[in-house]
């Protein structure tokens, strides 16, 4: 967690510290954030995280996920006895065939109640793409486009604006440069945006309010 500080440097501190935990064999005792992807702010001031779980090559297996860290700074319990519980049906691949196997963004909406979205990595043509999580419970994944739907190649980060269009970034290709998709949930409708200028963006936002309020912050880290 970063604070900004006028004049001075922003002091970083850790919120979650603690992941997985695994006993001597290797065997998984229970689940934790390992290689958060993607993040968002929830109305309760939770965050929730797209996990990329362990590399192929760790011997202690930790699936994908997507978590919430309360406010104080600590994961959502259940069980008994309690420990670290991940966001909707669990594990996530088996309790929802074909659902994502890498949850690389996610993003929440402004309804009320609030509903939390989720991107695979699309990385499967067959593959659907874009999944929604209804608050609160979480209790079933919702398939709501698939990868041809919304014309994607390579997403890395998507983000709600102030008009409810959820803005996916997308770095494109060798033969196609980056966009942002605008994505109307209902009807469906995906128009994208070329940008120009951008060249390997990793990162997405939106202004809030004041003087640029809705204007896009894109982190491209390519040569400009």
């Amino acid at each position: 967690m970063c604070t900004p500080m006028p004049g001075r440097f922003a002091s970083i501190d850790t919120l979650v510290g603690h992941g997985p935990v695994a006993r001597a064999d290797n065997t998984l005792v229970h689940g934790g954030l390992m290689r958060p992807s993607s993040i968002a702010l929830a109305p309760d001031g939770a965050l929730y995280l797209g996990d990329a779980g362990t590399p192929t090559y760790w011997r202690t297996e930790v699936d994908e996920a997507v978590w919430a860290v309360m406010p104080p700074g600590r994961y959502d319990f259940g069980g008994t006895p309690p420990l670290p519980r991940s966001v909707g049906p669990t594990p996530w691949v088996a309790a929802n065939p074909g659902a994502p196997v890498f949850p690389k963004a996610v993003a929440i909406d402004r309804q009320a109640p609030w509903n939390l979205y989720v991107l695979d990595n699309v990385a499967l043509a067959a593959q659907t793409a874009l999944y929604r999580l209804s608050s609160p419970g979480f209790a079933a994944v919702s398939q709501v486009a698939t990868k041809a739907q919304l014309g994607l190649i390579n997403p890395v980060a998507m983000v709600f604006d102030a008009n409810g269009h959820l803005l996916i970034l997308d770095r494109g290709n060798a033969a196609n440069a980056a966009r942002v998709i605008d994505v109307q949930i209902a009807p469906l409708l995906a128009t994208p945006h070329v940008l120009t200028q951008v060249v390997s963006p990793f990162s997405l936002t939106v202004l809030a309010g004041g003087a640029g309020g809705g204007d896009l912050v894109i982190g491209d880290g390519g040569n400009q």
